[in-house]
Order: C-alpha cells, then sequence, then structure tokens
C-alpha cells in the first residue's frame, strides 16, 4: 500500500481542448510549450490547479488567459492519470472541452507558451504529454453530442444561417449531409422561429457576424439564424394562361412587382425558442 509520502507528491493540473470552426473546418487551439518539459512542442492549453482553487474555477482561469474570452460553453470531458503520462511526476489531469463561435476566437499565448495557433484537428503536429488522446476523446464526444443535444449552436454566432449551421455540423462529422434531410431534423426540433430579418449583400459572411456582443451561450440564452434559401412569395405564383378568363382577371389584379420596400417575405430569420439544459451539471 502507497505511504502517505507517495500519495502527497501527485499533483492534478487541468487541459483545455478548445474548438471552433474557422475556414469550415472543426479547429483547436494549441500552444508551443516554452519550457520543459517537450519544450518546443505543441500542446493543449492548460496548467495545475492553484491551491485553493476547484477544478472548473482553474479551467476558466486558463481559458481567459489563452483567449481572452469569459461565458463560453465549457465541459468536463475525462480524467487522464497515467502514471507515465508526464515526466515530471505523478501527474493527474482533468480535460475540459470549450466551444467558442468563430466571431470570439481571439487568441493569447499564456505564461508557459511560446506561441498559440489554431490548427485542423485533422491536420494538427504531434502532441507533447498524453494530448493527442485528449484531443482525439473530446473530437469523438463532441461529434456524438451533436446526435442528441443543440450543442452545433455555440459553435456559431448569434445570428447565423441554416446553411452555416449546417456546416458546422459538417466540420464536426468529417463528412457531407444532405441539405434537405438536414434541415427536416432541425425543423423536427422545434427550436427555431422565423424572425423578420434577412442578410444583405455586403454582410459579414455566415457563421462571422458582427451582432454578438459577447452574450453568454448558457442554456437559456436565445440564439438566431437566418435561411439563405428562402423565396418570396411572389415567386410561388403560377400564372394563367394567356387568352384565357383567369389570365384577363389576372392581370386586372397584378401585383407589382416585390421592392425593398414593399416586398414582405417569409424572411426565414430564426430564434431559439428554448435550448435544453445539457449542461455536465444536468446529466449526473
Amino acid at each position: 500500500m502507497p505511504d502517505r509520502a507517495q500519495r502527497a507528491d501527485t499533483r492534478v493540473t487541468v487541459d483545455l481542448v478548445i474548438f471552433a470552426i474557422r475556414e469550415a473546418r472543426l479547429q483547436v487551439l494549441l500552444i508551443r510549450r516554452a519550457v520543459a518539459p517537450f519544450e518546443g512542442r505543441w500542446a493543449l492549453p492548460g496548467g495545475f490547479v492553484l491551491a485553493g482553487e476547484g477544478l472548473e474555477a482553474a479551467a476558466l482561469r486558463e481559458l481567459e488567459e489563452e483567449t481572452g474570452v469569459r461565458q463560453v460553453y465549457l465541459e468536463q470531458l475525462y480524467t487522464f492519470g497515467d502514471p507515465g503520462r508526464d515526466p515530471r511526476g505523478r501527474v493527474v489531469t482533468v480535460a475540459y472541452v470549450a466551444l467558442i463561435a468563430a466571431d470570439r476566437a481571439p487568441l493569447e499565448a499564456g505564461s508557459d507558451a511560446a506561441a498559440a495557433r489554431w490548427w485542423p484537428v485533422d491536420d494538427r503536429p504531434p502532441l507533447a504529454f498524453d494530448h493527442d488522446k485528449i484531443l482525439d476523446y473530446a473530437v469523438e464526444r463532441l461529434r456524438n453530442k451533436l446526435e442528441y443535444t443543440t450543442v452545433g449552436f455555440q459553435l456559431l454566432p448569434r445570428q447565423f444561417t441554416l446553411t452555416a449551421l449546417q456546416q458546422v455540423y459538417e466540420a464536426v462529422l468529417g463528412r457531407r449531409l444532405d441539405k434537405r434531410n438536414f434541415r427536416r431534423k432541425i425543423a423536427l426540433l422545434g427550436i427555431l422561429t422565423p424572425l423578420r430579418e434577412r442578410r444583405t449583400e455586403g454582410d459579414a459572411p455566415p457563421g462571422y457576424t458582427s451582432s454578438r456582443r459577447g452574450a453568454s451561450r448558457s442554456s437559456k440564452t436565445r440564439a438566431s439564424c437566418s435561411r439563405s434559401d428562402v423565396t418570396s412569395r411572389w415567386s410561388t405564383h403560377v400564372a394563367p394562361r394567356p387568352g384565357t378568363h383567369r389570365h384577363t382577371a389576372a392581370r386586372s389584379r397584378q401585383r407589382p412587382p416585390p421592392t425593398r420596400s414593399n416586398a414582405r417575405r417569409p424572411t426565414g430569420r430564426w430564434s431559439l425558442r428554448s435550448q435544453p439544459d445539457w449542461s455536465p451539471r444536468s446529466r449526473r
């Protein structure tokens, strides 16, 4: 049985797997280590838990130090404690997953990092410690959660299109999705309501809208989206055949063509009616 001295040598760290959708790919934030061990190698951001500090508080502290953002989706992933995972001694790490919208994904190198950079998860360098194992586990968890939660919304700005939402799913899953089936699945969730807004030409592209203003993405946060494929009601009108009575009557009551001032379209803007509480606490 280990003596008390051996047990006292065990230290605890937190490691962060920070995901964002950038350039239509699922990317992870990595830092280049500036200190031993593994100096010069890429690794997940993280650090030791301070005395009197909780695990989640340590994860939030490291997240803010590395990205400068607060109030994002954060979930405890798993505990990794293989005896040989850290050459400095017996170190147990608790891994967390953070999801950040692309418009809120700045980065800063922490105190023990020489540089910080976003890397595609499928085109990353070899990582220090057992961070490759941690990252693979986090990607698998995220893919599984897409099947039974609305976690994909956490990777989008406050305003987005359904096309952008599908791109998020495709980036996470690593495969193309059928557009019709995907939108049918989203509609069956019953969590979106239309808004009277449209993205005009020259606006920021879907997924990079600047109107989020740092709102919290908790389980009670309301999000919105805009469909890009919505047609106006004018385009669905079938004109009668020329020379018929219906054609003459239709011409007498023909509406003016839609313009920016008189066109009232089913614009397809949406808001999230309610988002189920799928935080780790609610699943215990």
